[in-house]
């Protein structure tokens, strides 16, 4: 699972000032549907036969998108992804409790 701020990678979301976490099923390459999109920097490439898990640094955090299939990225590629709204869980900046 992936954890951000929303002002880290440059969103606004419903309960701004949590902390997000967001398993990579839930990180797609960009489509219509999605929240975002978001730019990064493709950290790195791991590729699982059916499935490729695609690190991507965006400020200070790194997300991992899913592709599935074999995805044609190399590091230092720039990728467009967005979030699965429903996949989105948050969490307390100070307790860090589910909310």
């Amino acid at each position: 699972m992936s954890f951000f701020t929303g002002p880290e990678v440059g969103l606004t979301l419903p309960r701004n000032g949590a902390v997000v976490g967001v398993r990579p099923e839930h990180v797609r390459p960009w489509r219509e549907g999605l929240i975002g999109p978001l730019k990064g920097r493709v950290a790195f490439v791991e590729a699982l036969g059916r499935e490729t898990f695609v690190g991507v640094d965006v400020g200070e955090a790194r997300l991992v998108v899913f592709e599935e299939g074999r995805a044609v990225r190399d590091v230092g590629d720039e990728i467009e992804f967005g979030l699965v709204e429903s996949g989105l869980r948050y969490f307390s900046s100070e307790s860090g409790a589910a909310l």
